[in-house]
């Protein structure tokens, strides 16, 4: 399973429990299931780690912003509010590190039945019937310098190889491997070593280059990085979508965003703090992700999320404007009328 999806997974699930949260707080609903829902969005942040994905780990943060600005919005006291539920939240995340490990580590060994891609199954990898104490399954140490070891390596260390920052290698089909004057990277340059940075601004301009008004008819046209490896896709939603379905699309996709913006400006204006707090939270998970590793696929959760709530954004925001409109002439009417 792609690291991406499952981080990606994690971070809907993040912004759920961020909102019933906020919710619960707001309704003044009793502590306990206050205290539950805070611990399931602590171990949010454990699960993105070992993913190993740090486009969900940054995106988690950010899906937080909204949430603290919220639930501190009506506190006569602010400052303690948002220190409250800001160290609630790094403390919770840091205890759900090892707890999630172990969850992770144990429970699936309980009735083990892994399944393979038939080209991706091996006898080094957990199979059925792996006892519990086997070799295979990753120890705590080696998890976190797998996930948060090679971030801070990354860093200690502007230029670093593609492999060791995660990033995917392909074995090419046969007759599809590039012409070497394709490669983002010569030879020399690519163990020589490569700024993860850099590395996303080549693809971006790989497929700016590309970008026409009617698309590529969904063929993703992967970019060729090195001769051992490749781009599958463009890293970056706004891009993806320019390309998948043209430029036109692209620039609409822009536009909705916009939007996303100014409904949600106009909910808090009219007083729908809640609905303009939960929109907030999923919105800036999806875009956040989006800018840096999101590869969008129609029937994906977070693509109709997207435009779930963008219907919420162009309609209700509306309609209780017009119910404010429709009161104050149903006052004035009766005051005529007692007028008579």
């Amino acid at each position: 399973m792609n690291p991406n999806m499952n981080g990606l997974f994690v971070v809907i699930s993040y912004a759920a429990f961020l909102c019933k949260w906020y919710i619960l707080k707001k309704d003044e609903k009793s502590m306990v299931f206050r205290f539950i829902i805070a611990m399931l969005s602590g171990a949010m942040f454990g699960f993105a780690i070992f993913t190993a994905s740090k486009a969900s780990i940054v995106t988690l943060v950010f899906e937080t912003i909204p949430f603290i600005i919220f639930i501190t919005r009506d506190n006569k006291r602010k400052v303690l509010c948002f220190l409250k539920y800001g160290c609630s939240i790094i403390f919770l995340g840091l205890l759900s590190i090892p707890i999630d490990y172990l969850a992770i580590r144990y429970l699936p060994t309980v009735h083990l039945h892994p399944i393979f891609y038939e080209a991706e199954y091996s006898e080094r990898k957990v199979l059925p019937g792996e006892p519990r104490d086997s070799e295979k399954y990753i120890t705590f140490e080696q998890a976190m310098d797998f996930s948060l070891g090679r971030i801070f390596y990354m860093i200690k260390n502007p230029k670093v190889l593609s492999l060791k920052t995660g990033f995917t290698l392909y074995a090419y089909a046969e007759g599809l491997q590039p012409e070497e004057q394709d490669y983002l990277y010569t030879e020399e340059e690519y163990y020589e070593g490569v700024e993860p940075i850099d590395l996303r601004v080549r693809i971006y301009k790989s497929y700016i280059n590309r970008l026409n008004m009617l698309g590529h008819k969904n063929n993703y046209e992967w970019v060729a990085v090195h001769k051992d490896s490749y781009a599958s896709h463009a890293h970056n939603m706004f891009i993806q979508m320019a390309f998948l379905y043209g430029i036109p699309v692209g620039l609409l996709f822009i536009v909705m965003v916009i939007t996303y913006v100014y409904g949600i400006a106009k909910m808090i204006r009219i007083g729908e703090n809640e609905k303009a707090c939960i929109i907030s939270c999923f919105i800036i998970g999806v875009i956040v992700f989006g800018m840096f590793e999101e590869n969008w696929l129609l029937g994906q959760m977070h693509f109709t999320l997207f435009f779930l709530f963008f219907r919420e954004i162009v309609t209700i925001p509306n309609k209780n404007i017009e119910n404010v409109s429709d009161n104050q002439q149903g006052i004035e009417l009766e005051e005529l009328n007692l007028m008579v």
